[in-house]
């Protein structure tokens, strides 16, 4: 501590410089300041530097006992010793009382020394200790500072065995259980606190604890409201001198919200795992790096045919077309992280081989710690198929519509050649030199007819007299035809159901739909081959159905014509019924024999399938909606009667095509019969009313401006009930004709026609 400093309170100097000496006897090497006055002690204690304050008692101004008390208020550590002839008794219990080191008298110098030594010893010690305790006081004022602003409270544990008994707990446990320390003396209270469901596991861990010195762990305390909460509990166990457990020392913390966060964590975790694993669209993760498979779910491994196994060894370029994989390559490129998404439609291939349309969804994410693509797929193949046959359909409506008004027109035109070649060729009779050519005027224009009538039937406009058929008959009607069509180095085979179902069409067209595809499967085995008709009833589900969108489920009639030919492409079959398309040679085929087909099915309500390989021939099925049979199935048109003359009835003739009412006018009035005229609907009324005879039939046109042949008809039938009614039209879509399908009792002449067709139908519809 340096050099000992001694403040001596004294009048008499040599009593100094005995003390003085004394000390330099003993080897003792200290400071001495002699002071005699009240005010120059205080001032020496004031400036301090003093070890030891040595006073007579008896002193001019003050005595001792009254510098003693001056030292405690001001130097209270600092050691005093009377050093005094005689102080007595009472006066040396009174100084020990007030605070005094020791006393000594001075004639007992021998004393003097040892004393001092003892005395500054002493203040060394009770300095010491009380800086010890401030210090003390000030860690403890610390520690409680730390542990009252702690989220945790800290606990002890006594050691009784291979049990732990509470012991003390910090007084911040309130704030985490609500308790007061003094609330928690049972000696059980710590374990009774446990969550029962995480007891048995707090109490597993024990053993550990003792034999490891460390243990930490997660369970839940129930707060004194009764409520639970997570804590974090830190144990560290500590042993006596001998290496034996006495005592565990711990903290606890609340992790409430932290594992309620983890909670959520993992619930958004698992529901985005099930979102995963129950998606019915295959969804992968890929890394962006290595582009290999990280996870797949279960409609991945369905719809790719790979086991998941497969899958995590493979890459995403191992479901890419070759042709594909650039395309991919630039895509994830494009691709930045963290946020970057692309939807795009791409060509997959599963394990089989088969390749696929997949839209995919692309998100880049953190997964396991990689950089990787999340990817929702969603296979599009069957929509962009029906995408296309929608656009096919589309396409073969707005050509239908095209053909059906051109055949329209051109009916009206080759109605008023056919009808003056034959009005000519009664005029020039059989040995005139124009005849022979007027026949071949007359053939052309049958033969442009024909042609007419297939553009109506494709554009499903003509008119159908539709009857309960039996399919078998039908076929069974033409084989003998078709035998001399196909010629003999083909094979006819027919495959008939023993119980076909009915169907509601028009004979003579389904024996055109036969003839035309028969025809057609002909040309397409030039060296011969084996032609097969078969019959059956099919249901059609909805899943055929949905695959194509012009059908209707249900029960059907199938009639199936195969051949053992050539075969179409792709590209050719889906052309095979737009009407002028051939792949024969010119001069072979119009283009009309399948289109024909095509648009007599489908205005029957059915609808035509075609299979085909090249080198392995194909196969038109054509399905006809199944009916309840009403009576004896007709297979054939009865024969047409011969015309029979006039018998002078009225006619009134409705035409707005001026040409063909002057023709049609001209046979009528060479056949015998009176022709009343209107040019339009409202110039036949006009003739009606000033017309004061009966009037016996009405021939109008179906389609005229201002008002159909329907409409006349009701208002000419006000005014004359009992007329009949002949319509005549190239294709209606008027009310009377539903879908181009007469109803039943409607009397219908389809243009263009004959002298002979037109007299027979007029007299038919008279004679009625």
């Amino acid at each position: 501590m340096g050099k000992v400093r001694l403040l001596h309170l004294e009048d008499n100097a040599a009593d100094t410089e005995l003390v003085e000496l004394a000390l330099q006897e003993a080897g003792m090497d200290w400071d001495v300041v002699r002071v005699e006055s009240r005010d120059a002690f205080v001032a020496a204690l004031e400036g301090g530097g003093f070890h030891i304050v040595v006073s007579d008692y008896t002193l001019p101004t003050f005595n001792g006992l009254q510098a003693l008390r001056e030292a405690k208020v001001r130097r209270p550590d600092l050691a005093f010793l009377f050093f005094t002839g005689s102080l007595g008794e009472e006066r040396a219990v009174e100084a020990l009382k007030a605070g005094a080191t020791d006393f000594v008298a001075k004639e007992r110098q021998d004393r003097l020394v040892p004393a001092l030594q003892r005395a500054v010893k002493e203040a060394e010690e009770r300095s010491a200790r009380r800086e010890a305790e401030e210090a003390l006081r000030a860690t403890k004022e610390w520690l409680q500072h730390v542990v009252s602003s702690s989220p945790a409270f800290l606990y002890s544990l006594r050691v009784v065995g291979q049990t732990l008994v509470p012991d003390w707990v910090s007084a911040n446990i309130e704030q985490l259980l609500g308790y007061v320390p003094g609330e928690l003396d049972a000696p059980d209270w710590w374990l009774e606190h446990v969550h029962p469901e995480d007891r048995e596991r707090v109490l597993d861990q024990v053993p550990k604890l003792l034999g490891e010195g460390h243990a930490v762990r997660e369970y839940r305390l129930r707060r004194k409201d009764g409520e639970y909460r997570w804590v974090l509990d830190e144990q560290k166990l500590v042993r006596n001198s001998a290496g034996n457990p006495i005592e565990v020392l711990g903290s606890q913390s609340d992790i409430t919200d932290r594992k309620q966060a983890e909670l959520r964590l993992r619930e958004r975790e698992e529901q985005y795992r099930l979102l995963f694993d129950s998606n019915p669209h295959p969804m992968w993760v890929f890394e962006k790096e290595t582009l290999a498979f990280l996870a797949v779910n279960d409609a991945t491994v369905q719809h790719y045919g790979y086991s998941r196994s497969e899958l995590l060894s493979m890459t995403i370029k191992d479901i890419r077309p070759p042709e594909e994989v650039p395309a991919l390559m630039a895509e994830l490129k494009s691709l930045s992280w963290p946020r970057s998404a692309s939807l795009r439609v791409w060509k997959h291939r599963r394990k089989d081989g088969s390749i696929i349309d997949v839209e995919t969804g692309s998100n880049p994410i953190a997964f396991q710690g990689r950089q990787a693509v999340l990817v929702l797929g969603h296979d599009v193949t069957e929509k962009k198929r029906l995408e296309t046959q929608l656009l096919q359909s589309q396409k073969m409506e707005a050509i239908g519509q095209l053909a059906g008004g051109v055949a329209h027109d051109f009916n009206n035109l080759l109605g008023v050649i056919t009808g003056y070649t034959d009005l000519l060729l009664k005029d020039l009779g059989e040995l005139h030199p124009g005849v022979r050519r007027a026949e071949q005027i007359r053939k052309a224009a049958d033969r442009a007819s024909g042609l007419t009538r297939q553009l109506l039937a494709f554009s499903r406009k003509q008119m159908l007299q539709p009857k309960v058929l039996d399919l078998n008959a039908v076929v069974l009607d033409v084989e003998k035809m078709l035998q001399r069509l196909i010629g003999e180095d083909i094979q006819l085979v027919t495959v008939l159901s023993d119980s076909l179902g009915r169907v509601k069409a028009d004979p003579g067209q389904i024996e055109q739909v036969i003839v035309n595809l028969a025809v057609n499967a002909r040309d397409a085995m030039p060296k011969g081959g084996k032609l097969i008709i078969e019959t059956a009833n099919i249901d059609l589900d909805g899943h055929y159905a949905g695959t194509r969108t012009e059908v209707t489920p249900g029960p059907y009639t199938m009639l199936a014509v195969s051949d053992t030919g050539h075969g179409m492409s792709a590209e050719t079959m889906s052309h095979i019924f737009e009407p002028f398309y051939t792949t024969k040679e010119e001069g072979k085929g119009t283009g009309l024999g399948l289109s024909t087909v095509f648009g007599i099915v489908k205005q029957s309500g059915g609808h035509v399938s075609v299979y085909s390989e090249m080198g392995k021939g194909t196969t038109f099925r054509v399905y006809l909606p199944r009916v309840e049979d009403n009576g004896e199935a007709a297979a054939v048109v009865a024969a047409l009667p011969e015309p029979q003359r006039a018998r002078t009835e009225t006619i009134l003739l409705v035409e707005d095509a001026e040409v063909l009412r002057l023709m049609i006018g001209e046979m009528l009035e060479t056949a015998g019969y009176q022709v009343l005229v209107g040019g339009s609907p409202e110039q036949a009324l006009e003739v009606v009313e000033a017309h004061s005879g009966p009037i016996h039939l009405l021939l109008t046109d179906v389609v005229m401006p201002g008002m159909s042949g329907p409409q006349v008809a009701e208002r000419v039938k006000a005014l004359w009930p009992e007329v009949r009614v002949l319509y005549t039209s190239g294709y209606t879509d008027e009310a009377i004709v539903h879908h181009g399908i007469l109803e039943g009792g409607t009397n219908f002449l389809q243009k263009p026609f004959t002298t002979d067709g037109l007299l027979r139908k007029v007299r038919e519809v008279l004679d009625a």
